[in-house]
């Protein structure tokens, strides 16, 4: 019994970072200046702006192309040849 990879598939995927709410203080003074940060594989591959003074960041809402990062997936499925 033999073992084959099937040639890959590539799939491109659409992430929205839109937003936080709730996120601890991280500054002495005032409010957080946060941001995301979006990785695969350990690789980052996005980063929103940064937001001032806020600890409920909105990147973007629905419908807008304010923190959106596309991701390329490649699949090798592993097919069984007897």
């Amino acid at each position: 019994m033999g073992h084959a990879f099937s040639s890959p598939k590539e799939v491109v995927v659409a992430v929205q970072l839109r937003g936080a709410r709730g996120l601890a203080k991280a500054d002495t003074f005032g409010k957080s200046d946060p941001y995301a940060v979006l990785y695969l594989d350990g690789e980052e591959v996005g980063r929103t702006a940064v937001i001032s003074d806020t600890h409920d960041p909105d990147w973007g809402g629905a419908g807008g192309d304010e923190g959106v990062y596309e991701v390329r997936v490649v699949s090798m499925k592993r097919d069984t040849v007897i």
